[in-house]
């Protein structure tokens, strides 16, 4: 054999190893080191189903298109990588066979990455040319020209909507730009509760529990939701604080944001929301379409009012983002409202839909001036705002702001004294009194041990009562020790306990009034008068001086000084008071012996003499609070039957006493949600509605009510 021979021979072995080696790579996806093997992938025929960003596009193909994509992957380069098995394949592209094999795409900063699964279940992880992901995609996109309407709408909700619904629905925008800060802010936090990534910086302290979350972390987290970026402007919102340069949330009252969601299309458990279509196009842009049933009417069957359309884009690594959202009102109702009022359209700076969010409360009546007062939780602490407004104009007449205060101290309410010239401001650990003007005058620190929700201050804030482990408590300031006034009820062994609760001074402050409860329910009120105590500890001193002996001591020390005096009730029920001539059950947040007032729901029972007088309110009495002032009650009743064509709300008076008159005041509101804010010592009512097409405040006129109903 010739050395030229020789020579060919030995070119042609290099030339076919070569290109041995180049098919091993070119097909290396399909070579024996790949464990995620498809054999004969470019003779493969059948269809396809192919999923992209979130497994949330999911649609099939025909045979014909089928077999095109699966051309593209068989003359496709896949080389093996490392790198590519620790990515997150959730929003890549994945193709899923017949047999059960499957490959997925995912485009990075700047490779692309695959994931092959063979029937087998064998894995193998590649990088693949960015040129075989755009034609892939193209085709995908390009085989579905209108787009795809999605048929599964419980994932969407599950991975944006449901959040998006808790927080984004009271705005129209076109860009991340113009969405509230605060819904911002919410949205954020509420995505980061749902995937784990806010544990890492909860807070538990004594006073409650709270997430820590760095600025600069949350405002990166925040531009990820959103196409263009989130707000900026996320310093401005309550949550922020300079000092630490840290967002802070409480996780009081947060919703349900771990586990089940509810189901897409159930308003009543999805806040009135339903989510009825998604639909993505060709060029990747998602329309989602939720119907809104929050407005006037909302039954369990439900009425549509309005719709949110949602726009939104993907990015690469198929995750969608909120780009605009607009609404349109659905065939609104004409609002109205008939009857004698004064319309005052708001007050000072709160709008009706303002106080549709931030509930205004009545305090009480200063200096014949309805005190109404409202708290915004802050990250820094709390704020309290109160506004004194004229009953006969709607006119503020004075307000004021109360300091925030430290996450420690949170505001609970406000009460206006039983003479009606000053006001008590309740904090957890502190009484702010204030004057007619709204002035500050002092700031009671309590003690410790009486810090907390349940304790009450009299309102020359000369005595304090509480309750703790041990049972009710008074301190005086001519004290130095707190006097033990009764000790919890003791219960035989295996019962239930019951225990001392909500302690109020009634009568002026010689009264305490206190509920006893059990497993969450009122079973009792039980007042103890302190005229009784004088005579008590003098006669406590006595037995002292008569050195009686330890034993007996220490059972009087346990059991109290004052033995109460009880009202019983129905188990479970609520009373808001009970006003007879020889018991006084106070209403909060009244501090007078004469007048009841507060807000109520259910139930009323009036006592009178040995008879009591019960009254239960209609079931469809259920638009705003219901307040009683001065032994009335004031509530908005339903009056339109179901499936007429207007929702008709009536203002209607409950009259407590042997008689209980009902009375028709002829205010009616028609398509709005009314709302009670409060009421003066003559009737006059202020009172809100809200509408897609129309809101507003008025003031009614006590002198031309209809005439009385008998109950």
């Amino acid at each position: 054999m010739s050395m030229e021979l020789k020579n060919r021979i030995k070119l042609g072995m290099g030339l076919l190893l070569v290109i041995a080696v180049g098919l091993a790579v070119y097909f290396g996806f399909f070579a024996a080191k790949a464990p995620a093997e498809i054999p004969d992938l470019a003779e493969r025929t059948g269809t396809v189903t192919v999923t992209h960003g979130n497994a949330l596009l999911d649609a099939r193909m025909d045979e014909a298109d089928s077999a095109k994509l699966i051309e593209l992957l068989a003359h496709a380069r896949f080389s093996p990588n490392e790198e590519a098995q620790i990515q997150d394949y959730s929003g890549g592209i994945r193709i899923l066979f017949a047999d059960g094999g499957e490959i997925t795409l995912l485009r990075g900063e700047e490779k692309v990455f695959a994931r092959a699964v063979n029937a087998a279940g064998e894995t193998g992880y590649y990088t693949v040319s960015t040129d075989v992901y755009e034609q892939v995609r193209l085709h995908i996109y390009t085989v579905f020209p209108d787009g795809v309407t999605f048929e599964e709408l419980q994932p969407w909700w599950d991975e944006y909507f449901y959040i998006a619904s808790l927080t984004l629905m009271d705005s129209d925008f076109n860009s991340a730009q113009e969405i509230p800060p605060e819904s911002v802010a919410k949205y954020t936090l509420y995505q980061m509760i749902a995937d784990g990534s806010a544990e890492g910086y909860l807070i538990t302290g004594q006073k409650g529990s709270w997430y820590q979350i760095p600025y600069s972390e949350f405002l990166g987290r925040a531009q990820y939701y959103f196409a263009d970026g989130a707000n900026v402007s996320l310093k401005e919102t309550r949550y922020y604080r300079e000092e630490d340069k840290s967002m802070l949330f409480s996780t009081a009252q947060l919703p349900e944001l771990t586990g089940e969601r509810p189901a897409f299309d159930d308003p009543a458990e999805n806040g009135g929301y339903c989510l009825v279509s998604v639909h993505r196009d060709l060029m990747g842009v998602l329309t989602a379409e939720v119907y809104d049933y929050n407005e006037v009417g909302f039954t369990e069957g439900g009425v549509h009012t309005r719709t949110h359309y949602f726009t939104m884009v993907c990015g690469s690594d198929g995750r969608y983002r909120f780009v605009s959202k607009r609404s349109q009102i659905i065939d609104p109702a004409q609002v109205s409202v008939e009857g004698y009022f004064l319309s005052i359209g708001q007050i000072g700076e709160i709008t009706p839909e303002i106080e549709a969010e931030f509930a205004l409360t009545q305090a009480g009546i200063l200096d014949g001036n309805i005190l109404l007062y409202h708290i915004q939780h802050t990250a820094s602490g709390d704020q309290m705002y109160l506004y004194g407004v004229n009953p006969r104009t709607g006119g503020v007449i004075r307000s004021a702001e109360i300091p925030e205060q430290p996450e420690s101290s949170a505001l609970l309410r406000a009460e206006v004294t039983a003479d009606g010239t000053g006001v008590l401001v309740f904090a957890e650990d502190r009484v702010i009194l204030l004057d007619s003007r709204l002035s500050q005058v002092e700031e009671l620190v309590l003690p410790e041990e009486a810090q907390g929700l349940e304790y009450d201050c009299s309102d020359d804030g000369e005595q304090l009562c509480y309750v703790d482990d041990t049972g009710l408590w008074l301190l005086r300031t001519e004290d130095t020790e707190p006097i033990l006034l009764a000790a919890h009820p003791i219960q035989p062994e295996g019962e239930p306990e019951i225990r001392l609760a909500r302690p109020r001074f009634i009568q002026q402050g010689s009264s305490i009034l206190t509920a006893e409860i059990q497993d969450g329910s009122t079973l009792y009120y039980t007042r103890y008068d302190l005229d009784e105590l004088e005579e008590k500890l003098e006669e406590q001193e006595d037995d002292r001086r008569k050195n009686q002996k330890k034993d007996d001591e220490d059972e009087e020390i346990l059991t109290g000084l004052l033995e109460g005096r009880r009202v019983s009730i129905y188990p479970g029920t609520v009373i808001t008071e009970v006003s007879t001539d020889d018991y006084l059950v106070a209403l909060y947040p009244n501090r007078d012996t004469e007048e009841l007032t507060g807000y109520i729901a259910g139930t009323v029972h009036y006592f009178e003499s040995d008879a009591t007088f019960s009254f239960i309110l209609p079931d469809n009495a259920e638009a705003g609070p219901r307040l009683i002032l001065n032994d009335r009650v004031y509530y908005f009743e339903q009056v339109s039957q179901p499936g007429e064509e207007n929702v008709v709300f009536e203002l209607k008076v409950l009259e407590l006493g042997s008689a209980m008159n009902r009375i028709s005041t002829g205010l009616k509101v028609s398509n709005a949600e009314p709302r009670i804010l409060g009421a003066d010592a003559e009737g006059r009512v202020l009172f809100s509605f809200v509408s897609p097409s129309g809101s507003g405040m008025g003031i009614t006129d006590p002198v031309r009510q209809k005439g009385t109903e008998s109950n």
